[in-house]
């Protein structure tokens, strides 16, 4: 907004402003983070679910806590492992304040396990503080993302009325 003068002057068409604003990746895709929990199973690593906190099977699903319909966001910060039957279930709804309070301890468990190499750590912490709120570009703590995770989930549910599981 400050160069609003200058980019006026520039010539900037509203399409470049609009091709800007749109989501670089409109694709529901949660491959790196199932890369990432096959390699902790591989690893003889105990991955459970973060709703029930049981141990995930052969099969399982990654879950967008932030359903994918309401905002396209594949951020590692928004996806768990989770049992097949609890993702279906859930559907596009978000998780009620009590389930992510009882969730809570499993979410950072999960986070801690899986993002804690300097590398994975890094791209947590940089897409948290693009698109959670209150998350500085210094943010370190997997408890401030968690949470800014709940402001924003209770955001989305207020702004555009999404049911809660």
């Amino acid at each position: 907004m400050r160069r609003y003068e200058q980019n006026q002057r520039r010539g900037i068409s509203l399409q470049a402003y609009h091709d800007c604003l749109t989501w670089i990746d409109a694709k529901h895709d949660t491959r790196d983070v199932r890369k990432r929990i096959d390699a902790l199973r591989a690893n003889h690593q105990t991955i459970v679910s973060v709703w029930s906190n049981r141990p995930l099977k052969d099969t399982y699903h990654v879950d967008h806590c932030v359903p994918f319909a309401f905002w396209p966001n594949n951020d590692r910060w928004n996806l768990f492992p989770t049992s097949s039957k609890e993702n279906l279930s859930k559907l596009n709804r978000v998780p009620s304040k009590q389930r992510l309070k009882s969730a809570m301890p499993q979410i950072i468990d999960f986070w801690k396990l899986a993002w804690n190499e300097e590398q994975d750590r890094t791209r947590f912490f940089t897409e948290a503080s693009l698109s959670l709120p209150n998350i500085h570009s210094h943010e370190q703590e997997f408890e401030a993302v968690f949470e800014a995770m709940q402001l924003q989930v209770a955001g989305v549910k207020s702004r555009l009325l999404v049911g809660e599981w």
